[in-house]
C-alpha cells in the first residue's frame, strides 16, 4: 500500500486577518507558554509589520510580553496578513514566510521565532467548520 498527500500552498485557505490588535491580545497567553515551555533565556525586542499594522514581542529571560507599535523600527520583519495567518495556525513555518521576502534573519531571531510560531499541524477555527 502505498499513500500521498499533494498540498498546495495558498490554496483553499480560509482564514483571514480582521484585527491584529486582537489577534495579538489572544495569542499572548499561547506565546507565553510556548517560550516558558521551551525554557529558553533571550531578551529583546521583534518588531513585526503585518500589512499595514504593526506590534512588538518584548522579551526578557523568561517573560515575553506585547507592546504596540505606532513606530515602524527598521529592523521590523514585514509579513502579509496571508503569510502571518498561514504562520499563527501552523502551516507554513514563519521562519521560511519571513525568508521568502529575501530577509535573512540572525541565528537567535530564527529561534525564537521557531519556538513562538510553530509549524504543525494545521488548525482550523470552529467559525470555518464545514
Amino acid at each position: 500500500m502505498h499513500e500521498q498527500t499533494f498540498r498546495h500552498r495558498n490554496a483553499g485557505w480560509m482564514a483571514r486577518l480582521v484585527s491584529l490588535p486582537a489577534l495579538t491580545r489572544a495569542m499572548l497567553p499561547e506565546w507565553q507558554a510556548h517560550w516558558q515551555r521551551s525554557l529558553a533565556h533571550w531578551s529583546g525586542e521583534i518588531s513585526f509589520t503585518i500589512g499595514k499594522e504593526a506590534f512588538t514581542l518584548r522579551i526578557s529571560g523568561t517573560n515575553l510580553s506585547l507592546l504596540d507599535t505606532s513606530n515602524v523600527a527598521p529592523d521590523t520583519l514585514a509579513m502579509t496578513p496571508q503569510t502571518f495567518m498561514q504562520a499563527i495556525f501552523g502551516y507554513r513555518p514563519i521562519v521560511s514566510a519571513i525568508q521568502a521576502h529575501e530577509r535573512m534573519l540572525p541565528g537567535d531571531h530564527v529561534t525564537v521565532l521557531a519556538i513562538l510560531f510553530p509549524a504543525g499541524q494545521t488548525w482550523i477555527p470552529a467559525s470555518d467548520w464545514f
